[in-house]
């Protein structure tokens, strides 16, 4: 039997991912939460707290790639919708980052 994380459980990574004011801490706690056993409403609310990192998140950032790939490995349709609108936008500089990792995430 596989153990679930909860809400409460993991809480203080989604705060972190949320509201920390320092980008990498929050894109180390969005990475953290993916490799760990969610139920699904804590899947989806990774994928919304992931979905407003990666608009804020200025294209300079040098880790832009790798949280695109970290977001790509959050599995939820709203996530993969944005990533997936990046990457049809070809004067996006990372589009094809976007494009490569969703298809390696199937």
């Amino acid at each position: 039997m596989e153990i679930m994380l909860n809400r409460d459980t993991v809480k203080v990574f989604l705060d972190v991912a949320h509201k920390d004011d320092d980008i990498n801490n929050r894109l180390i706690a969005i990475e953290s939460l993916t490799y760990m056993p969610l139920f699904s409403d804590v899947w989806r609310e990774l994928a919304s707290v992931a979905i407003k990192f990666l608009e804020n998140l200025p294209i300079s950032y040098p880790n832009y790639r790798h949280a695109i790939c970290v977001c790509a490995s959050i599995p939820v349709k709203s996530i993969r919708e944005l990533l997936s609108t990046i990457a049809r936008d070809f004067a996006h500089p990372f589009s094809l980052i976007c494009a490569i990792e969703l298809a390696r995430r199937g």
